[in-house]
């Protein structure tokens, strides 16, 4: 793997360790509206979890002043390996670059999110629920609208499989122990062609693993690929209590603390 010297880095930011679990929240865009968002998820995470922006620097560089001292861990989605899983462009893979965070920033849990997912709903209960889940080495996404693991085509590309069974989940979110992370780096070092949308949900549930699901804590999910035209309008029509909804990338359609939008 490209190591993160030449591919990452933390701008002018010092990065402060208060809590002992982090939320990472991965964003290629940088506007108005995610500014909102960032400003709202660090107050909702405050003295429970510390926070890193986990930016593409792809597009433009971010001046990480201007986020109300949010820490950010940059990486350049152009050159950093296996990012797109197997050159597919289709095909990125948040797990990359958290892998490369999480080597200069240690914590016991890292829960990350990506910046299109919207939850009806306290983000701070849901972040308390989370963190209190001392034990655990995975949570994930049960729900899949797509009806199951056969049904994604990322399955096309795995190679030399050696598992008897294969699990699949959305990603879009996700809660994993350090220790978990080491396992799945090791992993990729002899396999890469397990896109991680297959390979955590399957190492977890194959291995001797503490696994849990988001739905086991009354949360309900409303989310697939997209087209997010129509998960936004789901997001604005039913906004149904304890529910993440994706994609929503117009950010000026969240309510947050009950502000609907700009």
């Amino acid at each position: 793997m490209v190591t993160k010297n030449n591919l990452c880095n933390e701008g002018n930011m010092k990065m402060p360790k208060d809590n002992r679990n982090c939320i990472v929240l991965i964003t290629h865009v940088l506007n108005d509206g995610i500014e909102r968002y960032l400003k709202y998820i660090n107050e909702e995470v405050s003295g429970i979890m510390d926070m890193i922006v986990l930016y593409d620097s792809h597009g433009r560089q971010a001046d990480s002043n201007l986020f109300f001292g949010i820490p950010f861990f940059e990486f350049d989605s152009s050159t950093l390996q296996n990012f797109f899983h197997m050159g597919d462009r289709l095909l990125a893979n948040s797990l990359i670059p958290l892998l490369e965070l999480s080597q200069q920033h240690k914590y016991e849990h890292y829960l990350l999110i990506e910046y299109d997912v919207a939850l009806v709903g306290s983000f701070r209960k849901f972040v308390m629920t989370v963190d209190s889940q001392y034990d655990a080495d995975y949570i994930h996404i049960a729900t899949d609208m797509e009806g199951g693991t056969s049904n994604h085509w990322p399955l096309s590309y795995i190679r030399d499989n050696t598992f008897k069974s294969l699990w699949f989940s959305w990603s879009q979110m996700f809660y994993v122990s350090r220790g978990f992370l080491d396992d799945l780096r090791d992993f990729i070092k002899t396999n890469e062609t397990i896109h991680y949308e297959f390979l955590m949900p399957t190492m977890a549930y194959s291995g001797r693993y503490v696994v849990r699901q988001f739905e086991n804590f009354g949360y309900r999910f409303c989310l697939s690929w997209g087209p997010a035209n129509v998960f936004e309008k789901l997001y604005v029509n039913e906004h149904a209590g304890m529910t993440f909804y994706h994609p929503v990338k117009n950010t000026s359609l969240l309510v947050l603390n009950g502000d609907v939008g700009r």
